[in-house]
This record gives C-alpha cells, structure tokens and sequence, in this order.
C-alpha cells in the first residue's frame, strides 16, 4: 500500500503514529483479530498461535520500521515481515510473508531499500509518471 502525504513532515507524523500502533498491545489486538478472522474455516488458527517481535527501526527513510509477526501452524511456522518505508512525502507498507522461523534481516532491508529507491525514482520525480517510471517532463 502506498500513502502520499501533503509533506514530508506530516508522512514523518503519520510514520510515527503507525510505529506506535503497531508496537501498542491495542495494535497488536487488532492485527491479531484481523488474521485470525482471516483465516480458512476449520484452520484452527487462534489468537494464542499469533506472536509479535519488537518494531525495530531500519533504513532507508525517515522513520521506517520493521516489525516481525510468527504465526504457528500446528507443525508449521509462517513469518510475516511489516515493513513501512517513508520517503519524502511516500510511505509504503510491504509485507512480506516466507515459510519456517528465521527471515535473515537482510530480506527487510534490501526490500526497505528497493522501494525507498524505486519512490525516490519515480514517485518523487517530477513531470507524470508510470508504473516503470518517469513518463515525460513537464
């Protein structure tokens, strides 16, 4: 999802609000309440099987953070990375979702930095833009 703030200081503001919800015990309630109601019937997934690592903060942007979500499968285990990048007035939240419990950090990071480039390249440019790129100067 990509959000276009009115400046870069009220991304900033809106950055650090969701860093709070997201690091809250009311965030986490929603977030676990909206996967387990997500969740295929019969699955058996509950609120127990759903846990949170700390939001940590990474680069590149201005106030991006990560934070990492482990839900237990019976004899599975799946880790969702939530990533919100901010960039000048763009903030992106990623997630990214991979089998077992280990996600190298890496993963995050060079994800992070993909979109914080690929913002600075193309939503940040000036004349109109496209889905590849810079479309034409005004």
């Amino acid at each position: 999802m990509v959000q276009l703030a009115s400046s870069a200081s009220v991304a900033h503001r809106i950055i650090g609000l969701e860093r709070a919800e997201y690091g809250s015990k009311a965030g986490h309630k929603l977030i676990k309440s909206a996967i387990v109601g997500s969740a295929a019937a019969g699955s058996g997934l509950t609120a127990k099987d759903v846990h949170f690592g700390t939001v940590a903060p990474i680069a590149p942007g201005r106030g991006s953070f990560d934070e990492r979500v482990t839900l237990r499968l019976g004899a599975r285990t799946e880790t969702s990375e939530i990533i919100e990048v901010g960039n000048g007035p763009v903030i992106a939240l990623l997630i990214a979702v991979t089998a077992g419990t280990h996600v190298p950090s890496s993963v995050s990071h060079t994800l992070a930095a993909d979109v914080a480039h690929h913002i600075a390249a193309v939503l940040a440019s000036s004349g109109s833009t496209g889905p590849s790129g810079a479309t034409g100067a005004s």
